[in-house]
């Protein structure tokens, strides 16, 4: 009888307990696919969410945002810099604030109330968007909302 190695008691003990050294392994191999798919997943997530932000920004690179005021020639003195228009476009003063908007008066026989929609940001934007005093511009899903079509007051 050839003597009991370390080796030797390793390979008698995985023969012996075969059906659970491959449940065993059966199971490593599943949760290393579910973990490396979720991983695929959450990268794919956030990427397709960044590219939504970055597609919704349309052609903002930066923001400085300020919980108070700043003064408006804040950009004017901005883009004199040389540092400033040699890594930059244009800057762009604007005021966003949240509020909420109503819609046009329904139609038909009965008067109908308004429809209303709060949480909504609100931007005053210069020199970005070229829009007559007195008009503003909505994107689609707050028209909508409220169901304004073009020339109805809000």
């Amino acid at each position: 009888m050839k003597p009991m190695t370390s080796f030797r008691l390793l390979l008698r003990n995985l023969v012996h307990h075969w059906r659970a050294n491959l449940a065993v392994v059966a199971g490593m191999a599943v949760a290393t696919a579910v973990l490396t798919g979720a991983m695929f997943v959450g990268d794919s997530v956030r990427g397709s969410l960044a590219n939504l932000a970055i597609d919704r920004l349309g052609p903002v690179d930066y923001a400085l945002a300020s919980p108070t005021l700043f003064e408006q020639s804040l950009g004017k003195r901005l883009t004199t810099q040389p540092d400033f228009t040699r890594y930059f476009e244009p800057a762009v003063v604007g005021l966003t604030v949240q509020g909420g908007v109503s819609g046009p008066q329904g139609d038909g026989g009965a008067e109908k109330p308004p429809r209303r929609t709060g949480d909504v940001q609100i931007a005053a934007l210069s020199d970005w968007l070229t829009v007559p005093p007195g008009h503003c511009v909505l994107n689609g899903r707050l028209a909508d909302d409220i169901g304004a079509r073009i020339g109805d007051s809000i």
